[in-house]
C-alpha cells in the first residue's frame, strides 16, 4: 500500500464517521437531547477535518477525486453495523453505535501501522490511530464511562 492509497481508506472512514454522526445529530434533535446534539456535532467536525487532512495531503481536491478502495485493511470499517441495517432510536444504543465505530476506526489504523513496511505510513497510521482513541476516550467521558 502507498501512501495514497492509505490516504483513500482514512477518507472513506472519515467520510462514513462524518455520515454516522450527522444521523446521530439528527436523532439526537429529534428527541430533543440538545447536549447530546452539540456534542456529535463536534465529532462529526473531528471526522471532517481528519478528511480533509488526508485530503489535502493526498492532492485529492474533492471527494470524486479519492479512488475506490479494497478491503485489505478493512476490519469492518467504520460503520460496519450500519449496513442496511436500521439505526438505533435511543441515545444509548447511538453512542454504543459510536463507540463501536471509533474503535473499529483504531483497528484498521493498527492493522495498517503493523503491516506496512513504509515508515512514513507506518508513522501516519499510529498517529491516527491514536486520533481515535480520543475520540474514544471523549465518548466514553460524555456516556459517563471514563470520569473527566
Amino acid at each position: 500500500m502507498d501512501m495514497r492509497s492509505f490516504l483513500a481508506h482514512a477518507v472513506h472512514l472519515e467520510l462514513e464517521a462524518e455520515m454516522v454522526y450527522l444521523h446521530l445529530i439528527d436523532l439526537t434533535k429529534e428527541r430533543g437531547t440538545q447536549a447530546a446534539s452539540q456534542f456529535f456535532g463536534e465529532m462529526a467536525n473531528y471526522s471532517r477535518l481528519h478528511r480533509q487532512t488526508a485530503m489535502k495531503r493526498a492532492g485529492f481536491a474533492t471527494l470524486h477525486d479519492v479512488p475506490a478502495v479494497d478491503d485489505a485493511y478493512a476490519v469492518g470499517g467504520e460503520t460496519a453495523e450500519l449496513g442496511g441495517e436500521r439505526l438505533p432510536l435511543d441515545l444509548e444504543a447511538a453512542t454504543a453505535l459510536a463507540l463501536a465505530a471509533e474503535r473499529r476506526g483504531i483497528a484498521v489504523y493498527d492493522q495498517v501501522a503493523r503491516s506496512t513496511d513504509d515508515a512514513e505510513i507506518k508513522a501516519l497510521a499510529a498517529a491516527f490511530a491514536d486520533e481515535e482513541r480520543a475520540h474514544v476516550l471523549a465518548l466514553e467521558r460524555f456516556i459517563g464511562l471514563k470520569p473527566y
